[in-house]
């Protein structure tokens, strides 16, 4: 492991339109591989069985699921998050955990297992989780909705904070923040992450990376977890040939990233999803490979 939707005015009309947005050529390329990706994962399903519409979209958020063994206890995480996961907003269409392609549906089939048995789980070295939980808040101590974080698991020694990517990276992106994280004058404002509030020109060098919601996230981290290690680590999806340029801009994204903020106490690391599973398929535990069976067998698409 390395250690490490803006809204457009009229444009001209060769631009196609997206969720109200209205996309010019030079992001048209960009654009197709979102919609590839989406509709390359809704297909999958519909291969495997699993009935959703259209747009991708399954009838219920547990239809969504690889495995429902823990549903209630996340049912119980996900409807306690200001995410909106399961909420149908706007009223009539159907909540946003429901999609083939939902980074929070990603994050808890991925994760699901040790909902309610952390102790099995591991991952990037780090092991003995006493609990985890799913769309946690971490307020960063301003005014406003606080982050949440789509993986929380705690050991003894240390936080791990997960943030999850599906195909969300391949749509750019500004970072904004607002006005109440300048009034932040503690530590956390000496530190590395701290630039991206202060220097929008940092932040403008990111077109795939979301780097203001990484930031919220260490923000919050840093105010909710004081002392100890913390390490926020970022899951992102691929497809399995993720030969485009976006995928590839990403990555290069995501070092560039780690390089500025390495050396902060809240650490930040990233990781591809299929690269986890390929590692869990070599675990000496039965629960663990078959999981990541499952896991490939569901969401490693060609596009």
């Amino acid at each position: 492991m390395s250690s490490t939707p803006f809204s457009v005015k009229q444009t001209a009309p060769q631009g196609r339109r997206e969720e109200g947005l209205v996309l010019r050529p030079a992001q048209s390329d960009q654009f197709n591989v979102a919609e590839r990706s989406r509709r390359a994962l809704a297909d999958r399903a519909r291969i495997k069985g699993l009935a959703c519409d259209g747009d991708g979209y399954f009838e219920s958020a547990e239809r969504n699921l690889v495995c429902a063994d823990t549903w209630a206890s996340i049912a119980q995480d996900l409807g306690g998050g200001a995410g909106s996961e399961l909420s149908a907003e706007p009223p009539g269409r159907r909540p946003k955990f429901c999609a083939a392609h939902s980074s929070a549906a990603l994050a808890v089939n991925t994760f699901a297992p040790w909902r309610d048995d952390a102790m099995g789980l591991e991952i990037s070295g780090l092991t003995r989780f006493t609990g985890l939980r799913f769309e946690v808040p971490c307020s960063a101590g301003v005014r406003g909705t606080a982050p949440h974080l789509d993986v929380v698991a705690q050991s003894a020694d240390t936080v791990l904070a997960i943030e999850s990517k599906c195909t969300e990276f391949l749509t750019p992106k500004e970072a904004a923040f607002a006005t109440a994280y300048q009034t932040i004058d503690d530590a956390r404002k000496q530190s590395s992450w701290f630039q991206f509030v202060t220097s929008p020109d940092v932040a403008a060098g990111f077109k795939h990376l979301d780097v203001g919601q990484l930031t919220k996230h260490y923000l919050g981290l840093a105010n909710t977890f004081p002392e100890g290690r913390v390490v926020l680590l970022y899951l992102f999806w691929e497809p399995a040939n993720a030969g485009h340029r976006a995928f590839t801009s990403h990555r290069r994204e995501l070092q560039k990233f780690a390089d500025l903020v390495a050396g902060d106490r809240v650490e930040f690391s990233y990781h591809g999803y299929p690269e986890l599973w390929n590692e869990w398929s070599q675990s000496d535990k039965p629960k663990t490979r078959d999981h990541a069976t499952r896991l490939k067998d569901r969401y490693l698409v060609q596009i």
